[in-house]
């Protein structure tokens, strides 16, 4: 099983041991080819990804599939984004989290899960990222 698959099987449990209102909405895994994660995350069927949704935060393309109240989205840069310095420092794997918070306040964006939301400040511009999102979608 990939990162991506244990990922997928994690979240399952995770969405049966806290509620849908509590922080984690979603987990943004980078990728340099989206048709090849894909690949190895749809495998048994239990996954249905959307079409591509832009994601302006990260400067990135993003698949969205859920698993229980968990949004699984799979990121390939489209700029020379945030994303595509995550990718170049860290290569594939986990780069951003999702997390419903109250209404986000400031210069907000709709991201790749259609919610209201802004990339919290970091330190590294490679991040990991945390996005803040919405707590109720539109």
């Amino acid at each position: 099983m990939t990162d991506l698959g244990q990922l997928v099987t994690a979240l399952g449990s995770l969405a049966r041991l806290v509620p849908a209102s509590a922080g984690l909405v979603g987990v943004g895994w980078a990728t340099v080819d989206t048709d090849r994660s894909l690949r190895d995350l749809v495998t048994d069927g239990s996954l249905t990804f959307g079409p591509a949704v832009s994601e302006p935060a990260l400067g990135a393309r993003a698949r969205v599939a859920w698993s229980g109240s968990t949004a699984i989205l799979v990121l390939e840069p489209s700029t020379e984004g945030r994303l595509a310095a995550a990718l170049a420092r860290r290569g594939e794997g986990i780069a951003c989290l999702y997390v419903a918070g109250s209404e986000p306040t400031g210069s907000t964006r709709i991201t790749a899960l259609g919610r209201p939301g802004r990339i919290l400040p970091h330190d590294r511009p490679w991040g990991p990222y945390v996005l803040l999102v919405d707590p109720a979608p539109r």
